[in-house]
């Protein structure tokens, strides 16, 4: 079985692109958190069993879909209907905490199709019309506001940090947390 470790031979791989992606800079962890982060990073298990998934191929850019095994595609729309959630009753509060420089869920994501081909990273982009970029935030904002609307109760809170911002912030993250679940 393949894991990052193996796939890419040694942590300085993963320590760059953690550093790029999953936080704000210029924060680093100390050299035990990272250590350990890089460990268990490396631990992950790759493959379409795990992570990421398969992949179904589609007759339109960019000719791949979700495929029925694997992390990532449990939140493909082809199987996470968050649309019931709209009508769950009763309905449980939601705190949203997202970092403010996330680099992976965003309105930009350098890790989204339609951006990526937008922005001539991957050949054949068919255009906005065709393949818009996904706006993640708004889309995200949209769906907390209808959960709203439906008598449900959304908080979204942005703290200083990237994808893994309660670890940049984590008393911003604590007193919000705590904050939420004692009222």
């Amino acid at each position: 079985m393949l894991t990052f470790s193996g796939m890419v031979g040694d942590s300085s791989f993963i320590r760059d692109v953690m550093n790029k992606y999953l936080f704000k800079a210029p924060f680093r962890m100390n050299q035990e958190w990272e250590k350990e982060f890089i460990q268990t990073i490396s631990s992950v298990k790759i493959g379409y069993e795990y992570y990421p998934g398969n992949y179904q191929v589609a007759w339109k850019w960019p000719y791949v879909v979700a495929g029925d095994k694997g992390v990532l595609n449990t939140m493909s729309p082809k199987y996470a209907r968050l649309d019931d959630f709209l009508d769950v009753d009763p309905k449980p509060p939601v705190l949203w905490i997202r970092g403010d420089d996330d680099q992976i869920v965003s309105d930009h994501s350098m890790l989204e199709f339609g951006n990526l081909g937008r922005i001539g990273m991957i050949p054949g982009y068919p255009g906005e019309k065709a393949y818009p970029p996904q706006p993640m935030v708004k889309q995200t904002r949209h769906f907390m506001e209808q959960y709203k609307s439906r008598g449900g109760r959304c908080i979204e809170l942005v703290i200083p940090g990237g994808h893994v911002c309660i670890l940049e912030s984590p008393m911003q993250f604590i007193t919000a947390l705590d904050t939420f679940v004692s009222v």
